[in-house]
């Protein structure tokens, strides 16, 4: 056996290990397939069955005994389609989206108790190496996003980005922009990393989303700059983002958590109210569009 070999089965059962992926209770008595067939389908709404088993490599008859096992328990749904009568569509249920939201809520927490034991160098360099693996066995597909801390440059990225993003799609005017680069200003002018975080999508070296929590006060947080390119969404990376502010605020002992919004961001807020937010208060006004509905979230931890 080479070096070679030796070295890549040593790090499959070091990082199975670590992520625990033998254990007999692994996600709540959810198998390892079983799991991955969850997060199939809540991050692409809707598959067939062989696209399932092609898409896990695993048996068409094996999956096709835990998805039935997962619609008896009211999981998964079947929809016929509509250009072939022979065929069914699997999709997650209400009761099903719950259970794969908590699964993966726990995947990410399972992920970053690795990541907090390594200082944020050692991280930085642990996600580069998965980036070049993943690029090295998939020469084909484009690198995975990664999600890291800000660093310099980001501010101005991001404010362009919310600047030109809300000026094509909602016809918002430069003064908006210009109050986002007051807020970032402010925010990181008072940034204290005990109590704020701003976490960055970065895809190919570019950047393509964000979300952050500054501290209001020693019980209460503002969720703030929530972006993500319009490329990048449908993919479960709201969500993940989302999974990772929730997870510093109650690390941090936050009470309470608000956001400000606007009213038609319908893929924002699902992922508000999945997260406990609810719509608190509206007003109107007309700073950088006529007549505009702004609404604010609340969320008492």
């Amino acid at each position: 056996m080479s070096n070679k070999i030796k070295l890549l089965r040593k790090f499959n059962r070091d990082y199975f290990n670590r992520l625990r992926v033998f254990d007999s209770h692994y996600n709540n008595n959810f198998s390892v397939t079983e799991t991955r067939i969850l997060y199939e389908l809540s991050i692409h709404n809707k598959l067939t069955l062989k696209e399932i088993s092609e898409v896990l490599h695993i048996d068409t008859g094996y999956a096709s005994r835990i998805i039935k096992k997962y619609t008896n328990k009211g999981y998964i749904s079947k929809v016929s389609d509509n250009n072939d009568k022979r065929s069914n569509y699997l999709s997650l249920t209400t009761l099903g989206e719950k259970i794969a939201d908590d699964i993966n809520k726990f995947e990410n927490q399972r992920i970053n108790s690795i990541l907090e034991k390594l200082d944020s160098d050692s991280q930085s360099k642990l996600i580069d190496a998965i980036d070049t693996a993943y690029s090295c066995l998939n020469p084909k597909k484009e690198s995975l996003p990664i999600i890291r801390t800000h660093q310099p440059g980001d501010l101005g990225t991001i404010t362009h980005f919310h600047g030109k993003y809300y000026a094509d799609t909602y016809g918002y005017t430069e003064i908006f922009e210009a109050f986002v680069a007051k807020d970032f200003s402010e925010f990181i002018l008072n940034f204290d990393k005990k109590k704020d975080v701003f976490y960055i999508v970065e895809k190919n070296g570019k950047v393509e989303g964000s979300i952050a929590l500054q501290h209001r006060s020693n019980e209460s947080a503002q969720l703030r700059f929530f972006y993500l390119s319009p490329a990048l969404r449908g993919f479960g990376i709201g969500r993940i983002l989302m999974n990772k502010i929730m997870n510093f605020a109650k690390k941090t002992k936050y009470k309470h958590l608000f956001l400000w919004t606007h009213k038609g961001l319908d893929g924002a807020h699902t992922i508000y109210e999945k997260n406990g937010f609810t719509m608190t208060e509206t007003k109107i006004h007309s700073l950088w569009k006529e007549n505009l509905e702004e609404q604010m979230w609340e969320l008492n931890l």
